[in-house]
């Protein structure tokens, strides 16, 4: 199933890439321009539909928490409410998406360094010393850039 990773993100690059360009052009968004086209009474199902998929979507990122936390040891019935809670937090106190990305991406980094440097994981495939450097480094960097972003979300005036 890896290998659906690739197209899918073509495919995704492609959909942003066709909404902004109609965003630019008509300064209205897809929503608007769906009504428009298609109108209201079609609009309201594609997006009762949309709203179906994405909770459909949530409840699968909830079913991965719970079995992940599993593997540890750790009840689901104790894993997702506490996950449920620091989510429902976060968006309380205004850590959205972006912020949020900017302080997990480090974490995620660091797991894909340990991961491709593993010889028994990837063979040969390893990361040679100058793309440890570069892939370090650039960590480092972003570990520095999440921290002030943390610390000037928390101080901010």
């Amino acid at each position: 199933m890896l290998w659906t990773l690739f197209p899918a993100f073509i495919v995704l690059v492609i959909v942003q890439e066709m909404n902004a360009r109609m965003g630019i052009v008509t300064g209205k968004g897809l929503a608007d321009l769906v009504r428009e086209n298609a109108g209201v009474k079609i609009t309201f199902f594609i997006f009762v539909a949309l709203l179906i998929a994405d909770l459909l979507n949530t409840a699968t990122e909830f079913a991965g928490v719970a079995g992940s936390m599993q593997i540890f040891g750790v009840s689901k019935y104790i894993a997702v409410p506490i996950v449920a809670f620091v989510v429902w937090i976060m968006v309380g106190l205004s850590l959205w998406s972006q912020r949020l990305n900017g302080i997990l991406l480090p974490v995620v980094l660091i797991c894909m360094m340990l991961i491709v440097n593993k010889k028994e994981v990837m063979g040969d495939h390893t990361n040679k010393p100058y793309q440890n450097l570069i892939g370090w480094t650039a960590i480092a960097v972003l570990v520095l850039l999440s921290v002030f972003m943390v610390v000037s979300f928390l101080f901010q005036g």
